[in-house]
């Protein structure tokens, strides 16, 4: 029987399920702040770094990351500053014949021409 005193939508704070990761990079203990430089652990959920002594100390709550949903690009959500060259391959490079074969090209807005008012 569910109890009507407590909000449906509280919930307690989610704890964390941390994983070993051998560490490429150094990267800060979320805990002590020294670096991790070979082993340390990993949440799984929210990307909480910490050495594997310190793990034991952690009291923050697990926060997943914002859940930002896919939404599916159209003229309204690409950005002004990105040009479409069709469809095709991605291909190497950037060269006139490589457009022509269907490849794609980033153009910086910075170089882009500007339209002329007369």
């Amino acid at each position: 029987m569910a109890s009507r005193d407590q909000p449906e939508d509280l919930e307690a704070p989610k704890t964390h399920h941390f994983k070993v990761k051998a560490f490429k990079k150094v990267k800060p203990c979320g805990i002590c702040r020294q670096a991790i430089t070979r082993e340390g652990c990993v949440c799984k959920v929210c990307s909480f770094s910490c050495h594997r002594k310190c793990q034991a100390k952690v009291a923050a709550p697990c926060v997943p990351p914002s859940s930002h949903e896919l939404v599916p690009i159209t003229t309204e959500t690409v950005p002004k500053n990105v040009v479409d060259v069709g469809e095709g391959d991605c291909r190497v490079g950037s060269s006139p014949k490589n457009l022509e074969e269907g490849g794609s090209m980033r153009v910086s807005p910075s170089i882009q021409p500007q339209p002329q008012s007369q």
